[in-house]
């Protein structure tokens, strides 16, 4: 490793091979480390570098910097990120050996036990302590059932690294957390990329033409009263009201669960946004908000050009006070409405008792507008058709038979499966369980297979509802089953397309693993009855926060890995607890290491391997395109919105189409 002393900057400039070699970013981010400083301590480095743990970060710097040494000369550390972005295997392995031995010429099992004890602080001490022995005698081992070696020069230290699959070609310069902010890479896709998900175009589609039928709505209107001498107040209130009406109309159609979920397994979805239906509910209800303001507006300033009292005409007159109360219902409609509003604990219940006022809207709309009913005529059928369908669904009686609190507050239910229901893998229903609340009903995802006798629903504590129902679990354990439970459904999700592709890329998040949990259970079956519902390939990633989070679905996983459907169904997990830095490669190539040697990962025991931090998705995606070039893939994603943001920026550019489950 004397090179590491050698100015990279210098060398690169001097040798255009090598900037080639390199690549040009890593060039132009080793050229922003040398302007920035002239020297580095320990704890600028540590700033930069991101590595929380002080014994990991010392180790790193002082493998930079020399033993002993205060500061470290900002080329030496360009060098070692440019060994990390070659594409050469030679200094890929030499930046990983130096980051873990230090100034030290070998490595020793001491060293290495040290550093995976700071990483694994996540688990508790005695399983802490029983992990590392585990990763570090593995990994010191030359062959199973050999004696572990004391330490690792760079012969021995080369043998492992090169025999791992994962780590080598993911050894990047992206473990560097600082180098992100010198990138400032905007991962936002243009507005032709936007418009390259079919998705989002059917979005923009629908959307259009609701704005467009607005205008002229509200055209024709207007323009009906300026025909008849209307001042431009009343042009604009009579224009709005079109509109209001419109949008009133319109509005409950996206949210009919019975009447899309027919839909969804019955037309084309090149026809409809069925992933998005709730972005064309929320655009219809901002525009009744708006064309609302616009029409008391309207009104307002008829009367005080007529020399009237404003106070008199809202609250003497029947059209004031049904116009008031009309727009004191939808404000509250919509300010409770906002997802940022109800996600919060114990507020889903404002947010479902102020989505009832529908009543009380579609009533006073009746009394205020005279011309309504013609607008509402045909939507309206359509809403009591729904109904009368959601009635049916509804009438499901099942009981608990099985509960169990699971780690990371996730209840596990196991529900008595009525007779006749019918569904896919990746529906979802609306539970009620009177024990917790005789009026509430919310929404899960069926974790079970379509063949199997019982239904699973696997729910994280989230809010008020859910925390008492975790509550009851752990407290009782089960003694009070059977338990009384009412289903609504079974409902569509995005999810329940998977099939219809020939290559899917299913994400999630938590407890976004439910919806694909269903699928998984359901291909395991399928393979085992000698059967391939899978056109091509399936490709699953789950990040969850800590390793004990899979320990309710490792059955299932095992399973599959031992059925016909290993060979088309890939699985990557990964445990965001842990960020995949610098600090965390000890831990990485252990885990690695010890799979590939046992068959199964150390903390898990389950035959897919734990990944560390979260997927390097430009090389994920990547790949999948490179690997089926005329079967274009689309990605199904369950979990939290932020985590959505990141993957619609990274699938836009890729022109794979995106769909999000969100109840």
């Amino acid at each position: 490793m004397s090179s590491i002393s050698i100015p990279v900057l210098e060398a690169l400039n001097d040798d255009p091979d090598n900037q080639a070699a390199y690549g040009p970013r890593t060039y132009r981010l080793a050229q922003a480390a040398l302007r920035r400083r002239r020297h580095i301590n320990y704890q600028q480095f540590k700033e930069i570098s991101g590595i929380r743990s002080s014994y990991i970060g010392r180790v790193l710097f002082e493998g930079l910097a020399g033993a002993g040494a205060t500061v470290l000369p900002p080329e030496r550390l360009a060098h070692f990120i440019t060994l990390l972005d070659s594409e050469l295997l030679d200094d890929k392995e030499a930046a990983a050996f130096l980051a873990l031995r230090g100034s030290t010429a070998e490595l020793t099992q001491r060293q290495f036990s040290k550093l995976l004890f700071s990483t694994l602080s996540m688990l508790e001490p005695e399983r802490r302590k029983l992990v590392c022995r585990r990763l570090t005698y593995s990994f010191y081992q030359p062959d199973t059932g050999t004696v572990a070696q004391a330490t690792l020069d760079a012969k021995d230290f080369s043998q492992r690294f090169r025999a791992l699959h994962t780590l080598p070609r993911q050894l990047n310069s992206k473990q560097v957390n600082w180098l992100g902010k010198l990138r400032r890479r905007t991962e936002a896709g243009t507005v032709q990329q936007w418009l390259g998900a079919p998705q989002q175009r059917q979005l923009l589609f629908w959307s259009a033409s609701y704005l467009l039928l607005c205008l002229m709505v509200f055209y024709l209107q207007a323009q009906s009263y300026r025909a008849a001498g209307a001042d431009i107040a009343i042009q604009l209130a009579r224009g709005a009201a079109g509109c209001v009406n419109l949008g009133t109309a319109l509005i409950c159609l996206p949210m009919l669960r019975s009447l899309t979920t027919t839909l969804h397994r019955r037309l084309p979805h090149i026809l409809m946004p069925y992933g998005a239906l709730r972005s064309l509910h929320k655009l219809v209800g901002v525009s009744l908000v708006v064309f609302s303001l616009i029409h008391i507006a309207g009104q307002l300033a008829h009367q005080a050009a007529l020399g009237n009292s404003m106070s008199a005409f809202l609250w003497q007159t029947a059209l004031g006070i049904t116009g008031v109360i009309l727009l004191v219902v939808i404000a509250i409609m919509a300010g409770l409405g906002r997802q940022r509003f109800y996600r919060k604990p114990g507020r889903y219940a404002w947010f479902k008792f102020s989505h009832k006022l529908y009543w009380v809207w579609f009533g006073l709309m009746l009394w205020h507008s005279p011309q309504f009913w013609l607008w509402f005529l045909l939507p309206g059928l359509l809403f009591v058709i729904n109904l009368l369908f959601q009635a049916r669904r509804k009438s499901k009686l099942s009981c608990v038979v099985a509960m169990e609190a699971a780690a990371e507050q996730i209840t596990i239910l196991e529900l008595q499966r009525p007779s006749g229901f019918q569904f896919r893998a990746g529906d979802y229903v609306y539970l009620r369980l009177p024990e917790i609340d005789r009026q509430q009903w919310h929404p899960f995802t069926l974790s079970s297979a379509p063949g199997q006798d019982k239904l699973t629903l696997h729910i994280r504590n989230a809010g008020l509802w859910t925390g008492q129902l975790h509550a009851l679990a752990r407290q009782t354990g089960g003694a009070n089953l059977p338990m009384p439970a009412e289903l609504d459904g079974p409902y569509s999700a995005p999810s329940a397309i998977v099939m219809r592709h020939d290559v899917t890329i299913l994400v999630a998040g938590g407890i976004g693993i439910t919806p694909f949990a269903s699928l998984l259970r359901h291909i395991t079956l399928q393979s085992q009855a000698g059967l391939r519902p899978v056109k091509q390939h399936v490709y699953v990633y789950w990040i969850c926060r800590t390793p004990d989070a899979i320990a309710w679905i490792r059955p299932l996983l095992d399973e599959l890995a031992d059925s016909p459907a290993a060979s088309w169904v890939s699985i990557k997990l990964f445990c965001s607890a842990v960020q995949r830095d610098l600090g965390d490669l000890a831990l990485q190539l252990a885990s690695e290491h010890y799979h590939l040697r046992h068959g199964r990962d150390a903390l898990t025991d389950c035959r897919y391997p734990l990944h560390w931090g979260r997927p390097d998705w430009d090389q994920e995606l990547d790949g999948i395109l490179l690997a089926h070039p005329s079967h274009p893939p689309r990605m199904f994603f369950c979990g939290p919105t932020p985590f959505a943001t990141e993957l619609k920026a990274k699938c836009l550019p890729r022109r794979i189409p995106f769909s999000q489950e969100i109840f």
